[in-house]
């Protein structure tokens, strides 16, 4: 995180310079939907994602307003986190809670509460309270407080599977770029002043009554993302700001595709550290490696039957181990064969030794 005061800071309101992967995440989910699963780089196929859960994206991502509510749950969270983090949070959430951010902020966690306890018809309830506050509310969001808890459920699990099986790849390659948009944001703040920069990063769209006009806005804060869709997101209120706006905006140019070569000397970041320890937390994964230690170039089929696993079990644990980069899948006569990625186990060696573990770049 970085903090400016600039110069030409008219209302002296704090700066903050984020990154957030649970926003970028929740805004390449969105354009996996409007997208169909096509994505700009070739070795990111999201189209099998899409086909699988085309129904849960179109329920929670078909409306910009449902999406941008279900961002707006990472506000609750404390700085830094991990997608890992995110989704467990997420999952010990109550009704009341989960709705408190669905639906605005507009009622709180008690008042949710007691709808919900005393109410014979707790959404009619819940959407004349909020219009009453001069709020707006969406049936998606009414229908996702009827129907918990299973599209709760689903939701994580969505969540937990577009992470783990594809989200991950995409956040090694898109955050770079995140910390180089926010370092020119912070210049161009200090040249040009916040009403300046906010005009451009809003589009031409009229800055919103809340800000900065309201004094008692205190913080601003900036998370540049690579997918959001429309071209920026603000959430608001007790005194904050925060934007999520179009990181090409301040590169100025399209992100190169990914490289196949990494510096193994570039600082893993809270996820990665989080994901390969989640990697190797299961033992199925550990006797998979194992496998294929002692048999490079072995076959999924092969794994499956000395593992006693599915096809759909192997393909799931060996999808985590690649998204982890741990180890490499070659295709050889119409079979899929799997080698460990020995400079791959050698980063994570340097990563993880002594105080380098601790210096993880949020």
């Amino acid at each position: 995180m970085a903090v400016l005061t600039p110069d030409s800071n008219e209302f002296q309101i704090k700066l903050e310079f984020l990154t957030s992967p649970v926003f970028e995440m929740m805004a390449s989910l969105r354009k996996c939907y409007l997208m169909q699963g096509r994505v700009e780089w070739e070795d990111i196929n999201l189209q099998n994602f899409y086909t699988e859960n085309q129904v849960l994206l179109k329920r929670y991502y078909g409306g910009f307003e449902m999406g941008a509510q279900l961002a707006e749950l990472a506000v609750g969270l404390n700085q830094p986190h991990s997608i890992q983090d995110f989704i467990h949070w997420v999952q010990q959430m109550d009704r009341p809670r989960f709705l408190y951010y669905l639906l605005g902020r507009y009622l709180e966690v008690e008042e949710i509460e007691t709808i919900f306890e005393n109410s014979r018809e707790p959404s009619n309830e819940i959407k004349q309270r909020i219009e009453k506050k001069g709020g707006f509310v969406h049936e998606e969001q009414l229908a996702f407080a009827e129907n918990w808890p299973a599209w709760h459920r689903q939701l994580a699990d969505l969540w937990s599977a577009y992470y783990e099986e594809y989200f991950f790849k995409i956040a090694r390659h898109v955050a770079p770029f995140w910390e180089q948009a926010n370092d020119k944001l912070a210049r161009d703040l200090n040249a040009k002043g916040l009403n300046e920069v906010l005009r451009r990063l809003l589009k031409g769209k009229t800055i919103p009554e809340q800000f900065p006009e309201n004094k008692q806005t205190e913080v601003v804060r900036f998370f540049p993302s690579y997918f959001v869709s429309p071209k920026f997101i603000l959430i608001w209120g007790w005194g904050e700001l925060n934007h999520v706006y179009d990181l090409t905006a301040y590169l100025g140019r399209p992100l190169p595709a990914p490289s196949t070569s990494e510096n193994n000397d570039t600082p893993a970041t809270l996820d990665e550290i989080s994901f390969f320890g989640k990697a190797l937390s299961e033992p199925m994964r550990i006797r998979i490696l194992s496998l294929i230690a002692r048999k490079e170039g072995i076959k999924a089929q092969e794994m499956a039957e000395k593992l006693d696993l599915n096809p759909a079990t192997i393909s799931r644990h060996l999808n985590i181990l690649k998204n982890c980069k741990l180890i490499t899948e070659t295709k050889q006569k119409g079979h899929n064969i799997y080698f460990i990625n020995h400079s791959e186990f050698r980063r994570w060696a340097k990563q993880l030794e002594g105080e380098q573990f601790l210096k993880v770049s949020d």
